[in-house]
Order: C-alpha cells, then structure tokens, then sequence
C-alpha cells in the first residue's frame, strides 16, 4: 500500500524495506537529526525478497531528499526493480517514506 510521509526505523545490520510494496518512484530522506553524518546503504530488489549484500549505494545528505526518484534508477540499466531496501551505515535511523505503491 501507498506511503505517504512514513517514518520508518532503519536498524544497522539488516535491510529495512521502505517501500509499502512493489512501487515505481519513491521520495524520501533521513529525518533523524542526530544522525546527520550517519547515512544509510540503499539497494532495490524485484520483490519482496531482503537484499543479501553488505554495501548498497550511500546516501549521507540528510538534507538532500531523493524527490520522486524512479526505482529503477538505483539500478541503473536493469528493468523491474519495485522495491527500496535502506540498512543504516552506523546507528539507526529514521527515514520518512512517500512512495507510489499497490
């Protein structure tokens, strides 16, 4: 189902799904201030299956939300990703979610 301004907790050590379901574009940013120089490894998937990598892309800008980006541009060249995975690099975090999802 849709998210629209969901906060949710991203732990270190395991992949958190951000995305309500499988979903086309997503907006999001970190919202805990006190992890402003913490970050998050961000990785997509096809399904509802947690990714099995360490790393993903990192993200640190807490104060650079990731506007309406389409999915599949964070896997650039592979069609069919719908679903965003964040995993926080040093601390837990919160990330405020608003995707397009069913």
């Amino acid at each position: 189902m849709a998210r629209n301004q969901a906060a949710i907790h991203v732990p270190t050590g395991t992949w958190t799904q951000l995305t309500g379901g499988d979903a086309t574009k997503i907006t999001w940013e970190i919202a805990s201030a006190e992890e402003k120089l913490n970050g998050v490894w961000i990785r997509v998937t096809d399904n509802g299956t947690a990714p099995t990598e360490d790393y993903g892309l990192r993200f640190a800008g807490w104060n650079d939300p990731e506007i309406n980006r389409v999915i599949t541009d964070y896997r650039a060249g592979v069609a069919g990703s719908k679903r965003v995975w964040a995993k926080a690099i040093k601390e837990a975090v919160v990330v405020v979610v608003s995707d397009d999802s069913v």
